[in-house]
């Protein structure tokens, strides 16, 4: 995937940085995912807006912007859905 693709969270101070680290803890800590939550924390730097072709996607592609974003609302639904099922399968074994 490459670097500029990369999942990361950009914070500007230390109350940021502890609201990310709580929210992706309570995330790993969920059970909703099977994998380790691998999102970079790190401070924001210098930002540069995308190339010109990059801007408005959603306007200038509006086909391929909605075959997209079915695609992502179906994988977390899955997601969402695989998540409640594993919790409730923990919940099912649990001795009384």
């Amino acid at each position: 995937m490459g670097d500029n693709y990369r999942p990361v969270i950009f914070v500007r101070n230390e109350e940021q940085r502890k609201i990310a680290e709580s929210s992706k803890l309570k995330l790993a800590e969920s059970g909703m995912y099977n994998r380790p939550i691998v999102t970079a924390i790190e401070p924001a730097t210098n930002f540069w807006p995308a190339e010109n072709f990059h801007q408005q996607f959603y306007k200038k592609n509006p086909k391929k912007y909605k075959i997209i974003e079915k695609s992502r609302q179906r994988y977390l639904a899955f997601q969402h859905l695989q998540g409640r099922i594993r919790l409730g399968l923990k919940g099912l074994t649990k001795k009384h």
